[in-house]
């Protein structure tokens, strides 16, 4: 063959066998993601055996707020079921905007507050609801929840007489977790962990309470009651999967459905599960995030007393 005409290059293709320089960075690439990837996963796994949450050590828990001590009395009772994690002091500002007329019980869900050492499932929740009940028989009730309390209100009132059960207050739970729910729970809860591991668990729900509305002598009373990692996800796990709509469907008393505006997930399905009550209707808090019992108090305690005031009727004043 000959040679090339002179001015022309002759090019030859480098060897093949040759890795380049960019394929070698992405090599030590890949390890070194897989390797904090394993570094991650272990560091999790760590945290989650190594930090405990389960039962907080507060032997001096100050007891739920009651004012539903008289038995045998017929004078009307709100059962205040609260959210995840909490206990039955979260509706303390609420109460002191509550109507008179109206005795009330904060209960502590199973696994919360002073029931801590208790495991949570929405089965021991609605026993601990119908044994409230039970406790101020004949007197009239309405169940009032929030979040993990309104999931709790919907499983409890088939345990509720009929004849005794007046009605259902609902916020923050118009909507069926899901097991992807469920999952992202997980993340949040691993990654709360691992910023409890850094100080106590009691410092941490200090700072918490205040983020979602608690303040002064309220924030410390939460904190006080017990607050605990474990009850949250036991909540989480117990609701996730279950067709929440269709215990709304069964239940034949009036249901008030209440949501923030901002509480986007709830929002998203709070049609759905209106048309799934029998008896329904609804209050929306504007430029509101989940939580609106404590997040709004005040206008929270209103509407319940107005719903109170026609599911109960004409009762008399203390």
């Amino acid at each position: 063959m000959g040679t090339a005409p002179r001015g022309w290059r002759v090019s030859r293709s480098p060897p093949a066998t040759r890795p380049t320089a960019l394929r070698r960075w992405l090599r030590i690439g890949l390890i070194l993601l897989t390797s904090l990837a394993v570094l991650g996963l272990a560091a999790i796994v760590w945290l989650r055996t190594a930090v405990e949450l389960g039962v907080t050590s507060q032997p001096t828990i100050p007891p739920p707020p009651t004012a539903a001590a008289a038995p045998g009395s017929t004078r009307p009772v709100l059962i205040l079921l609260h959210g995840a994690g909490l206990n039955g002091h979260m509706w303390d500002a609420a109460l002191r905007r509550l109507d008179p007329r109206w005795r009330y019980i904060a209960l502590d869900l199973p696994g919360h507050g002073s029931h801590q050492a208790e495991d949570f499932t929405l089965e021991a929740a609605a026993a601990s609801v119908a044994r409230a009940a039970q406790a101020v028989s004949p007197a009239p009730v309405i169940l009032v929840g929030d979040s993990l309390g309104g999931y709790v209100a919907m499983a409890s009132a088939a345990a509720v007489p009929p004849q005794q059960l007046r009605g259902l207050v609902l916020a923050g739970c118009s909507h069926d977790v899901t097991w992807h729910d469920r999952a992202r729970l997980w993340v949040q809860s691993t990654f709360v962990r691992a910023l409890i591991a850094r100080s106590t668990e009691r410092e941490f729900f200090t700072r918490a309470v205040a983020k979602v509305g608690f303040v002064g002598e309220d924030a410390r009373n939460v904190v006080a009651g017990g607050m605990a990692l474990r009850g949250f996800e036991q909540g989480a796990q117990a609701i996730a999967g279950v067709d929440f709509r269709a215990k709304l469907a069964a239940i034949p008393q009036p249901v008030l459905i209440a949501n923030g505006t901002l509480d986007l997930s709830n929002m998203q399905q709070e049609d759905l599960f209106l048309a799934a009550a029998r008896h329904g209707s609804k209050v929306n808090f504007e430029n509101t995030a989940h939580g609106i019992s404590i997040r709004k108090s005040s206008e929270f305690a209103e509407m319940v007393n107005g719903f109170a005031e026609r599911a109960f009727g004409a009762a008399p004043r203390p």
